[in-house]
């Protein structure tokens, strides 16, 4: 209803739309249903905007209206009208709907023998993929420079004829000069990637970024038929590097493909854990932990005054975490204290951040490096995030907080007028004729 509180190209007194909506939501919000709200306080609002006179309301009432409205809508989510309850009260529509039920669970059956029918296209296209990232990868680590053919594709850039490579004979006394720096391959291209793309960027820390900028390539392989159960194990290959001996990090991501007995909302594959490696970290290396020393004066007995040195670690944020996720608690576990209610808490939210650096890796950066690392893939989701959020704002409280700020889009109708023209000094504007 907050969209209907104001109709589209008909103009009204600033008074009366607010009139109208203080309406509209007193209709709604009189349901038995719906949370009550008197004719007094009603009235009271009404008197709020009335006293604004000419059309102007102050801003401090403006933001109490809209206060008010937004608890009053916030009270109403999730609530229902009572129609659907009562209709199951009828034993043969019951029955229709268990018919429904039925049919529904066959659906899911169906919903998950096509997701395993994707799994096997997934594995019958892996070789083709991989064939294709390892030139890739080859590529990125200055291995293997791409000839002009390789290099022959257009995407519309302005400078595609600067980037051909041209030699010219040298001239006698003339340095052996070129343009452009000698530079192997594409140097951090993989960090790059990393912190273009929102889910693993945020994960990235400070003290992380000198390793990451050892990282050649990241890759993936999925289960086979003959596998016990279904994953993808994602590794992250390393050059030699000062930090760990390490020269591959893996981790693993176990699915759920097969909906459970009775679930009649099936999402499609879903992930139920992971499992990481041990990271031989150097000595003083490890980013994972941070040294704590503190200085102790001893007060009493033999010895007092006499300081020193406490040394501890503590564990701090790093993209390096991943490879350490929690282990997910029992299907009935219940938290006996408020210790173990914290701790399932932070449990939980880290593997929803693991399976959303999962999601990230399988559906975007591997399948898309080079997009990500051009940051074109971040201005295309960028973009996305934008039209949706313009679509949440396009109901009655955006309005009402836009006519709160004197931002009324109908005042700059004239404006985007290619036909109009502005009064003069002491003129009027003209008059609406309709014939």
């Amino acid at each position: 209803f907050l969209k209907s509180w104001r109709a589209p190209g008909h103009r009204q007194p600033r008074e009366a739309q607010f009139s109208l909506f203080i309406q509209s939501h007193q209709i709604h919000l009189n349901s038995s249903t719906m949370p009550e709200i008197s004719m007094d306080e009603a009235q009271n609002i009404a008197d709020a905007i009335n006293s604004g006179g000419g059309g102007e309301l102050d801003s401090a009432t403006l933001v109490q209206i809209m206060s008010a409205l937004q608890g009053k809508v916030n009270g109403m989510s999730g609530l229902s009208s009572g129609y659907v309850e009562e209709l199951l009260e009828n034993k043969k529509v019951r029955r229709r709907c268990k018919a429904l039920k039925k049919c529904q669970a066959e659906a899911v059956g169906l919903m998950a023998a096509y997701q395993r029918e994707i799994q096997k296209l997934d594995r019958q296209f892996e070789p083709q993929y991989a064939a294709l990232y390892a030139k890739r990868a080859s590529i990125v680590s200055g291995e293997y420079e791409p000839t002009e053919e390789e290099c022959d594709f257009s995407d519309g850039s302005d400078d595609e004829e600067e980037d051909k490579i041209v030699e010219e004979p040298e001239e006698d006394g003339e340095d052996d000069k070129e343009d452009d720096e000698d530079i192997a391959g594409i140097p951090q291209f993989w960090l790059t990637c990393l912190q273009n793309c929102k889910d693993t960027a945020k994960e990235i820390q400070d003290h992380d970024v000198d390793i990451l900028c050892h990282l050649k390539n990241i890759r993936m392989e999925y289960s086979t038929q003959d596998d016990e159960k279904d994953f993808f194990m994602v590794y992250f290959d390393f050059e030699e590097n000062e930090f760990f001996k390490n020269t591959v990090l893996t981790k693993k991501y176990f699915l759920q493909l097969d909906a459970e007995e009775n679930e009649l909302l099936y999402g499609g594959p879903s992930y139920s854990h992971s499992e990481g490696c041990k990271i031989e970290w150097n000595k003083d290396k490890d980013v994972t932990v941070k040294t704590i020393k503190k200085k102790q004066r001893k007060k009493g007995g033999a010895g007092a005054g006499k300081t020193r040195t406490v040394v501890r670690s503590e564990p701090q944020e790093s993209f390096f975490n991943i490879f350490t996720p929690p282990t997910p608690p029992a299907d009935d576990f219940e938290p006996a204290n408020e210790a173990e209610e914290q701790k399932l808490m932070m449990d939980t939210s880290a593997m929803y951040i693991d399976f959303c650096i999962a999601d990230a890796l399988k559906e975007k950066i591997i399948p898309n490096a080079v997009m990500w690392f051009t940051g074109e893939a971040q201005d295309f989701e960028d973009d996305e995030e934008e039209e949706e959020e313009e679509d949440e704002d396009d109901g009655g409280l955006a309005a009402l907080q836009r006519l709160a700020a004197g931002d009324d889009d109908d005042d700059d109708d004239d404006a985007h007028d290619p036909d109009y023209v502005p009064p003069g000094d002491g003129e009027k504007p003209p008059e609406c004729q309709q014939s």
